[in-house]
């Protein structure tokens, strides 16, 4: 227990000072983490559990033929509910909302604005490829985007037009996780593609990630009964910082 409460103070001391940081990942060894529910006892084959994410995106780097020095970046809020089967498969749909901002130059002219309302969506599946002792070797794979988010363009920070946008994604990624005691922190790579479209009346520009692998890492938080605190971060692709808690019913 008192681990557990230092563990917490650290989080929420770096929720306070650290600056905040739409692609999460989580821990890919979570269906082996929770082992047991408040209602499902863990002789069932399968249960359900939910939960909600809180991911913060510091900064994605885009590219376009049409635009440079373009840059993603804002928080999303977003719940979920997923099916695990026998503790090694976990297959997950996640809804929410969130806001962003855009930036980037085109022709001479310096372009922002901010999106917001819309729907995010997305879907992923967990699975435990091996486990020995306290080490465990695990894949993810995730697609989603968003759909219906707009806001204002502002072109040298003036007004310019109503934009609308559209945003898709697809990742896989590998990880390792390492118990010790209720802790479970773990280290991966991703690879993710994304593309953004943001448009109006007069114009649009599509853009792609500008790097689509790196490296991700955090720490989950759980005695195994029934709940998974998780902090993570992520690097190259994108730098981002994402909170989650989970639940097994």
């Amino acid at each position: 227990m008192k681990k557990q409460l230092v563990f917490l103070a650290i989080l929420g001391f770096n929720l306070i000072v650290l600056p905040v940081f739409p692609v999460l990942i989580g821990n890919p060894s979570s269906p082996s983490v929770l082992e047991e529910g408040l209602l499902i006892p863990d002789t069932d084959w399968s249960n359900v559990q939910g939960g909600f994410y809180l991911d913060f995106l510091l900064q994605k780097k885009l590219s376009s033929s049409k635009a440079n020095k373009a840059f993603l970046s804002g928080v999303s809020e977003m719940g979920f509910f997923l099916w695990s089967i026998r503790d090694r498969f976990n297959l997950e749909v996640v809804l929410g909302s969130g806001q962003f901002d855009f930036r980037y130059h085109r022709n001479g002219s310096f372009i922002s604005g901010d999106l917001k309302g819309g729907l995010l969506w997305g879907a992923d599946a967990k699975l435990v490829l091996f486990q020995t002792k306290d080490t465990t070797f695990a894949f993810s794979g995730s697609l989603g985007g968003w759909d219906w988010m707009e806001g204002a363009a502002l072109q040298h920070e003036r007004f310019q037009a109503y934009a609308k946008s559209l945003f898709r994604y697809w990742q896989i990624a590998v990880a390792f996780t390492q118990q010790i005691s209720c802790f479970f922190p773990y280290l991966g790579i991703a690879w993710n593609r994304t593309r953004f479209q943001v448009w109006n009346a007069a114009s649009s520009v599509t853009m792609h990630a500008w790097c689509d692998i790196g490296p991700f890492g955090g720490c989950s938080l759980s005695n195994g009964n029934p709940f998974l605190l998780n902090i993570e971060w992520r690097g190259w692709f994108e730098e981002g910082l994402s909170l989650s808690f989970q639940l097994r019913f």
